[in-house]
């Protein structure tokens, strides 16, 4: 049954719903977050504000090290706070606005990839004008979770391109000292290749539609990226003289 559950869904829990007490984001966090973490029957968590900076970074660091997927409630910051994203009067709905937008900085610092939050009280007297203003709110919030976003995946393209270029100098390095490895060469053409592919990829998603027109360049760096994958050798072929390389240096390979 177990086996069946996780093949059908990534189990999660909410945090601060098993542990009330730590709905105001105080309390023993970081040691009820642990014992969930130490269970591998969840493979997700849903955490909340954590008001003390060292929690949150331990816990942070614990969702990491486990490899669960991370979401952030705002529901008890709604709450508790009694803010209304939908409110009527503008300084209220601005308040809880501003006060969500702190949410979504802290949900990115723990690493979270989801944010959920709760529309204020229904207003029957004038809900198309409540309805409204929450359309107006969630379009706020979601443009800072989307520069949030950005940020990151800005950051994760700028690390596997440095990390590409290093394999690349490592492996023209060792050439250079009469040191040259076919197994190195091919790991350096078949990463640096793969990278190139999926950063000139996500540079398309980063200009959205705009991606796809030449007056913007990046297409054109897609479509030589993928012939970096093809020419001099398919990267199905350097992964072939990578695992040959490793049998023969474990000795199960007979040359």
């Amino acid at each position: 049954m177990r086996d069946a559950l996780h093949a059908a869904m990534r189990v999660g829990i909410v945090h601060f719903m098993a542990y009330p007490e730590c709905l105001r984001g105080e309390g023993p966090v970081v040691e009820t977050v642990r014992r969930i973490l130490e269970d591998d029957f969840f493979g997700a968590i849903e955490v909340t504000q954590v008001k003390d900076p060292a929690a949150r970074e331990t816990v942070a660091r614990l969702c990491a090290q486990s490899h669960v997927q991370v979401g952030y409630g705002a529901q008890p910051v709604l709450l508790t706070e009694k803010l209304n994203v939908n409110s009527l009067d503008p300084a209220e709905r601005k308040r809880a606005v501003e006060r969500m937008k702190a949410c979504v900085e802290e949900a990115a610092s723990l690493g979270a990839t989801a944010f959920a939050l709760l529309s204020g009280p229904n207003v029957a007297e004038r809900r198309e004008e409540a309805m409204q203003r929450l359309v107006d709110s969630l379009l706020e919030i979601g443009e800072a979770c989307a520069a949030k976003g950005l940020r990151f995946l800005l950051a994760d393209m700028a690390i596997q391109v440095e990390a590409a270029r290093a394999l690349t100098y490592r492996a023209s390095a060792e050439h250079d000292a009469g040191r040259p490895s076919p197994a190195l060469s091919a790991m350096a053409k078949c990463f640096a290749s793969d990278v190139a592919m999926r950063v000139a990829t996500d540079a398309v998603q980063v200009f959205g539609g705009y991606g796809f027109l030449k007056d913007y360049g990046v297409e054109r760096l897609m479509r030589d990226a993928k012939i970096t994958q093809i020419y001099e050798g398919t990267n199905q072929i350097m992964r072939v003289i990578v695992a040959k390389h490793l049998l023969v240096r474990s000795g199960s390979w007979d040359r």
